[in-house]
This record gives C-alpha cells, sequence and structure tokens, in this order.
C-alpha cells in the first residue's frame, strides 16, 4: 500500500493528532516538546503508521496554533512563535488579530507545502549542504540571530544592547557542558540546569502582560480601539501581497531547519530581521506590521521541511521536538539513521505527507474559527487573568516537574511588569537567552575541533568567511540607511 493509501485509511488518528496538538500548543509555553513527549505515551500500542501519524500531525499543528496565543494574549505557544508577537501582539491591540491570524495561518500553510515540496525535491542535494555546517558554522549563524537585537530594541537601543546582554547572562547560569562547573546558580540546586525557555518566556510576556492589563482595567483591546479593522481575509491577500518576501523568509526557514540541532527560533529571528532590513518602513516593526507576521510563521512552518533532511535523512534531530520524533522510532524498534529512507521509505512518507496535510488542517482550521479565536479579547480581563495564569504556570511546572520553575515564571513577570513601565523591549533578552547557549556550546566545540587555533576555527574555509561576510553587512547596513537618511540621532 502507497504512503497516501495508509494516510487515507487512517485519517481519523491525523484528525486526533491536529486537535491535540492545537489543543495543546495554544496554551503559552507548552511548545512542540512538551506536546509530543505528553502524547508519545498514547502510541506506545499503536501499529508505527498510526503511531507517526499521530506525532507528525501534533508536531505540524503546534507551529501554526502556537502564533495564537502569541497573537491574542502577547505569550507564544512555543519559542518559534516568539517572534510572531512582535507584530502580531500589536496587530491585536489595534483592533487586527482576525488579520494576522489570517496572515499567519496563510502563512503557514504555504510556508509547509514549500518546505516540504522542497524536501522531496532536493533530498539528494541538501543533506550534503547540511553536513557542511560544522560548529563554527552554526557559531556564525547564530551570532547573525543576535544582530537583530538592534532592530528589535525600538528607539531604546542601548536598553535594548543591555537587555540583550542580560539574556546572554541568563544563558550562562548552570553546568557548563565543558567543564562541569556551575555559574551563577548561587549554591541553588533550582539553577544547576540552568534557566530554560519556558519560566523566562511564559513570566516576561504571559504573567506580565496579564498583571498589567489586569491593574489597568482595559481590555486585551485598548478602549481607545472603537471597532475591529479588518478581517481574516485581509491577512490571506497579505501574504499573497508580500509573496516575495514570504517566499524569501520560507527559504530562510527551509536552509536554517536542515541545520541539525537549530531549530525554528533562530530561522523565524534570522527571517525577522531580514524583513525588517528589507522594509521601506523599518520604524514601523514592532507596532503591528503584518509583514512582520509574514516572515516569521513562514519561516516557522518551512523550517519543517527543512528539518526532515537531518532527521529523516542522517538520524541527527534537525530539533528538541524532532528528537522526541526519533526517540519514538526507537521505541517502535525503529533504528534512525540513513538507511530509514531506504529500509523505511513508505514510512518515512507517511510522515512526510502528515506533517503536510497537518499543517494545512490546522491552518484550515485557524481560518474557519478565527472568529471564535478572536472573541478571547472580548472576554473581561477579570475572568482571563486567573485562566491564563494557571494554564501558564501550569505549562511552567510540565516541562521539568519541578515547582521552583514556577517561582522562576513570577520572578520574570516581575522583571517584565518594570520593563513594560520604564519602555525597555523585554525582546532582546529571550533573543539572547535562546541563542546563548547554542553560540557557547559551538564555540568550545569550534575550538577543540580546531587543528590551527581560533583562527583556523572560525576564520578559515569559504562557508565561514561568507557568513561573516552576511553578518557584516547585516550590521553595517542599519547604520548606512540611518546615515544616508539623517535619522541617526544619539539616545537620550
Amino acid at each position: 500500500m502507497t504512503a497516501l493509501g495508509i494516510l487515507g485509511d487512517n485519517l481519523l488518528w491525523l484528525f486526533v493528532g491536529v486537535i491535540a496538538g492545537m489543543a495543546l500548543g495554544i496554551i503559552p509555553g507548552m511548545g512542540g516538546v512538551v506536546t509530543l513527549t505528553i502524547i508519545l505515551p498514547f502510541t506506545l500500542k499503536m501499529d508505527p503508521n498510526q503511531a507517526f501519524i499521530v506525532l507528525s500531525a501534533a508536531l505540524g499543528a503546534v507551529s501554526f496554533s502556537g502564533s495564537i496565543s502569541a497573537i491574542l494574549i502577547n505569550a507564544p505557544g512555543t519559542g518559534g512563535n516568539a517572534a510572531t508577537l512582535l507584530d502580531g501582539y500589536p496587530m491585536a491591540q489595534k483592533g487586527r488579530a482576525a488579520e494576522a491570524i489570517g496572515a499567519s495561518a496563510t502563512a503557514s500553510a504555504a510556508g509547509a507545502i514549500i518546505g516540504i515540496l522542497f524536501f522531496f525535491i532536493m533530498i539528494p542535494f541538501v543533506i550534503d549542504v547540511a553536513l557542511l555546517f560544522g560548529a563554527s558554522e552554526v557559531f556564525w549563524l547564530v551570532l547573525l540571530g543576535l544582530s537583530i537585537v538592534p532592530l528589535v530594541a525600538g528607539e531604546r537601543v542601548l536598553a535594548g544592547l543591555a537587555m540583550g546582554g542580560f539574556g546572554l547572562l541568563l544563558a550562562f547560569v548552570g553546568q557548563t557542558s565543558v567543564t562541569g562547573e556551575y555559574r551563577f546558580t548561587f549554591d541553588l540546586p533550582l539553577l544547576f540546569d540552568g534557566l530554560g525557555l519556558i519560566p523566562p518566556l511564559v513570566g516576561l510576556f504571559a504573567l506580565a502582560e496579564m498583571i498589567k492589563l489586569a491593574s489597568s482595567d482595559e481590555g486585551l483591546v485598548p478602549d481607545s480601539v472603537e471597532e475591529v479593522a479588518g478581517s481574516k481575509f485581509d491577512g490571506v491577500k497579505a501574504v499573497v501581497k508580500h509573496k516575495w518576501l514570504f517566499l524569501r523568509c520560507s527559504s530562510i526557514g527551509m536552509i536554517v531547519g536542515a541545520i541539525p540541532g537549530i531549530g525554528a527560533t533562530v530561522a523565524t529571528f534570522i527571517a525577522y530581521g531580514h524583513a525588517v532590513q528589507s522594509s521601506d518602513n523599518q520604524e514601523e516593526f514592532g507596532e503591528g506590521r503584518v509583514e512582520g507576521v509574514i516572515a516569521t510563521e513562514s519561516a516557522n512552518d518551512s523550517k519543517d521541511g527543512g528539518q526532515l533532511f537531518p532527521t529523516l535523512g542522517l538520524g541527527i534531530p534537525g530539533s528538541a521536538s524532532t528528537a522526541v520524533l526519533l526517540g519514538g522510532f526507537i521505541i517502535h524498534g525503529i533504528t534512525p539513521g540513513p538507511s530509514l529512507l531506504q529500509e523505511e521509505l513508505d514510512l518515512m512518507l507517511v510522515i512526510v505527507f502528515a506533517l503536510l496535510f497537518s499543517n494545512i488542517l490546522t491552518s484550515l482550521i485557524g481560518l474557519a474559527f478565527t472568529g471564535v479565536f478572536v472573541r478571547v479579547q472580548q472576554v473581561s480581563v477579570s475572568r482571563l487573568f486567573p485562566t491564563i495564569i494557571i494554564l501558564a504556570l501550569v505549562a511552567t511546572f510540565v516541562l521539568r516537574n519541578n515547582f521552583g520553575d514556577m517561582f522562576l515564571a513570577l520572578l520574570f513577570g516581575a522583571i517584565g511588569l518594570v520593563l513594560m513601565y520604564l519602555n525597555i523591549s523585554r525582546i532582546p533578552i529571550i533573543i539572547a537567552l535562546i541563542l546563548g547557549s547554542i553560540l557557547e556550546r559551538n564555540y568550545f566545540l569550534a575550538i577543540r575541533l580546531a587543528d590551527g587555533g581560533p583562527l583556523a576555527a572560525f576564520f578559515s574555509g569559504w562557508l565561514n568567511q561568507l557568513l561573516i561576510l552576511i553578518l557584516v553587512v547585516s550590521a553595517l547596513l542599519p547604520i548606512i540607511q540611518r546615515l544616508r537618511g539623517g535619522s541617526l540621532q544619539p539616545e537620550t
């Protein structure tokens, strides 16, 4: 039986995976890892085809559904949706939530289609390309992601850079994988394994936002917005209008996703940075530009196709979520590795098609029920506040089964609240926190593997040099544009 035939006989399981992925993915902080970890035990008694249809469908559903909470309540469901809230939530604040969700749904589905078609067409070549990226190349790629901190800092660039430095310090909390020593832990066992991503993410955004709203007696949409502007179809049209941006950012998602261990967050922030740099209205990003939603969500879903290369082609997880998927292979008696595409070709195609159709189905559900999602904004904060707080804290606890993470989330909620009142962007903290550990790990790995010292490790090889050139151009371009426009003013 062909892969499509197997999928057709198991459509019920595809729907089960999509519904489970959406239900869990929309909860702030849950993410693909937690979602798949919760679902995986329920697949143990299924046959492999059914099991991986459910897991792949859930994985595809999480990517888009996490953008809904990012847009509506400024709390991303996954790390890959963290960049979506930069413009998605301001759009919702202006009464354009339906447009933002429509743009997200369309960009997500179309990005997934492009990414998976790319997998089919380029599989003989892209595995070789993915293998070109060693530790030093990943180091420069992550630095490229960090270079967008000034772009998302708003008008207070120096404060944004300081928050980026604070985020890097947070990334270095815990035991280092290089020497085994503990840093910045203050002898607290809670910090031995680091802060993780979920407590800061939930605290800085979900908790801080809810506390601010509850204290201001405003709804999710400010009282100054008298009517809802735009519709989900405006979001669909926006993707068509900005088709070249969509295609470029989908390409970024595919390429970055194909590099083992990088994940969605790097891809989405690089895509967002590209959207800002290529726009004639850079100063309006962060205030509700639909291009910001299109860029991040197209990259977030096209990366799924890219991640199939290392995951299915090499047996190397493309991200933490696909690591759980590989764990599912082992549980079901299948050995991950390059032989999978030969020995288990039908199963691999089932996974690919399930991932494709789940992305499309999730986006169609999102478009169909946009009105229902938007009505969340009409719920009074007094009712929404306890629900969001409880869900956010539970999601924080579930990942590591540690009550201490809930206290960390509350602490970051207080920090986020202070930053909001000081009008300092919280985004640089999250960018640096997410990318800092990846940067450090690949730095020391590159040093360890180099034969000729640090210079040889990071500056030799054409790919390193190409990435350095792109990094320098990306760093200088905003400065040149401001100088030419006469708008480079000192911060006050």
